[in-house]
């Protein structure tokens, strides 16, 4: 009798050690998924954060550029430089009107002469000083006058600059520059609830005479205004090396920190952007809620292993006591059936985590996208800010109204439609249309055509306009459009002379093809083959995130039963030969 009980206590002891070991080994699974997640989440935050601050600059230096565009064409401006009279030049009205009416609060204009001599400077007496030994721009300027924005740092501040060149009867004549400052971008940021700091690399600090912030944390110096005491005194006490080299994130109690690098031409860091976010703001719902869910399946589990272990206790039990057979055999059932809807409210839970999952993969998917809407934005604020300019000062004609607003309009009506379009993109019920192959590539273009024409790109069209198709032409656009950016930024990357564009629309037996060539050199052979997986990105890491070709390929693919791929090749205009990718796009034949 001892002998059997012993044995009982054994099994009973031994299931008991058994579950408590799986329950240990679930909590340290179930916390190590919580603590991946979260690490995504954060990857993902400040990824998003990158792409903002880079959608800022890029927004901010065109903008700077359409403003020296357009002061260039001041008729003051220019006699000053054709007969050296600059007495007359005053342009602090200009100033005080942009600041009332714009974002622009602080902009500097520099009137320079061919010589690299500056003769009139808005925001302080000096003039008459040669700038052509202490500035390397207008070094290259001067050698070879074209259009050129940048950011760097001067005698006070880190800024952008953007140089146009002025000729009379096709001579050069001197450079109008339009400097403006990143405050307007802190500003947005903090509007978006993140506290930017901006370090410049502390090599500059000594050029930096009369620096605009007066603020020094380390020998960095700090770039931005209107940044609170507390983020200061934060870097200062953790002091600012530790965040110089960093990218990506940071965590450090009470802030998420991401990074953003600005690159001197030379590749080295002109500056890091600390973006500071407070933890609780960056933690979402969705972790909660899957801490709460894994805290109810390591109470599930340890309920069920409490119940296997009273099922084998009454089990051995039963056959200990003969007496209470009857007893524990209606017990057994009644265990049977609580076991049974533990299992079917498992199988529910693990279904609602599944489809969880689903939804955080296909929101980061759509966050990923949302940067591609940033392009036709900036557009429209970059024609919102030429129509102003021009209709203040009455330069502005009914044609350059006319094409500006029809710009506003097509870019608005893009926005628009690619939103329902990426709203209804994994819906099985979307209808197709019939239309003009080659109307849809040229009104892809449209809403590029601005940033081309700031860059200097230039765009052949060889299309047959003849071919039609039926399909979803909102996608096909998509598509398009994403090439055509892909080229602008591959021809800038490189820094290509005369860039070009070159578009082919043919028929080829059972295919209808559609070529972009660019000459940019094309792509690394030993990276070809990825250009098309997810998040995989040819660009430096603030530049982009890869998501853009790997949605072509899912529509050329999915919806069109087609297929796409680049080949580095040569092509020949006017008599020149050309080297650089060409994605070819091959769509089935409709019969």
């Amino acid at each position: 009798m001892n002998k059997e009980k012993n044995k009982f206590n054994f099994i009973i002891a031994s299931l008991i050690i058994i579950c408590f070991i799986l329950l240990i080994i679930s909590e340290i699974f179930l916390f190590t998924k919580i603590e991946d997640i979260q690490k995504n989440q954060y990857k993902a935050k400040a990824l998003e954060n990158n792409n903002l601050l880079t959608t800022l600059i890029d927004n901010k230096k065109n903008a700077t550029l359409t403003l020296a565009i357009a002061i260039s064409q001041f008729e003051i401006i220019q006699k000053a430089l054709e007969q050296n009279d600059y007495s007359h030049i005053n342009l602090n009205t200009f100033s005080s009107q942009l600041a009332q009416n714009s974002d622009y609060k602080n902009i500097w204009i520099q009137v320079i002469n061919k010589e690299g001599i500056s003769k009139y400077r808005s925001w302080i007496d000096k003039k008459d000083d040669s700038l052509v030994n202490i500035r390397d721009d207008l070094r290259i300027m001067l050698k070879n006058p074209h259009i050129m924005s940048s950011i760097s740092v001067g005698l006070f501040d880190m800024t952008f600059k953007s140089m146009v060149p002025l000729f009379k009867d096709d001579t050069f004549i001197g450079i109008v520059e339009v400097v403006s400052h990143f405050n307007s971008i802190t500003k947005h940021l903090q509007r978006d609830g993140i506290m930017p700091l901006i370090l410049v690399n502390k090599k500059y600090t000594p050029q930096l005479i009369k620096p605009l912030t007066n603020l020094f944390i380390d020998e960095y110096y700090v770039a931005n205004l209107d940044i609170p005491q507390e983020i200061v005194t934060f870097v200062q006490t953790h002091k600012a090396e530790t965040f110089w080299d960093k990218s990506h994130y940071m965590i450090k109690s009470p802030y998420f920190i991401s990074f953003h690098k600005e690159h001197e031409s030379q590749g080295d860091t002109m500056a890091t952007f600390l973006l500071f976010q407070k933890i609780d703001d960056v933690k979402s719902a969705q972790i909660d809620s899957f801490k709460n869910l894994s805290q109810l399946i390591i109470v599930a589990i340890f309920s069920i292993s409490v119940i296997i272990v009273l099922f084998f206790y009454f089990y051995l039990k039963r056959k200990e006591e003969s007496r209470t057979h009857a007893i524990l055999q209606k017990y057994n059932h009644e265990l049977e059936d609580k076991i049974t809807q533990e299992i079917e409210k498992n199988r529910k839970k693990d279904m609602t985590l599944a489809n969880q999952s689903k939804l955080v993969a296909l929101g980061e998917m759509l966050g990923n996208i949302a940067h591609q809407w940033r392009q036709p934005l900036s557009a429209i604020s970059t024609a919102t800010s030429g129509l102003q300019i021009k209709y203040e000062y009455n330069m502005l004609s009914k044609e350059e109204f006319m094409e500006m607003t029809n710009g506003i309009v097509n870019n608005t009506k893009y926005l628009s439609d690619t939103i329902e379009d990426f709203r209804d993109f994994f819906k099985k019920d979307k209808e197709k249309e019939s239309f003009n192959v080659a109307s849809v590539i040229k009104s892809s273009y449209n809403i590029i055509k601005a940033l081309y024409n700031i860059n200097n790109i230039r765009i052949v069209f060889n299309l047959d306009e003849r071919i039609n198709y039926s399909g979803y032409k909102t996608e096909l656009s998509q598509v398009f459009l994403n090439i055509f950016n892909n080229a602008k930024d591959a021809l800038l990357h490189n820094n290509v002379v005369q860039k070009v564009v070159y578009v082919k629309l043919y028929s080829q037996k059972d295919y209808i093809i559609i070529e972009f060539h660019d000459n940019a050199g094309g792509v690394k052979e030993e990276i070809n083959s990825k250009i098309f997986d997810p998040y995989f990105t040819t660009k430096h890491q603030t530049q982009g995130t890869g998501i853009g070709l790997f949605m072509s390929n899912e529509i050329i693919s999915k919806h069109f039963k087609g297929e796409i791929y680049n080949e580095n090749t040569t092509f020949s205009l006017d008599n020149e030969l050309y080297l650089g990718a060409n994605f070819i796009i091959k769509l089935p034949k409709q019969s």
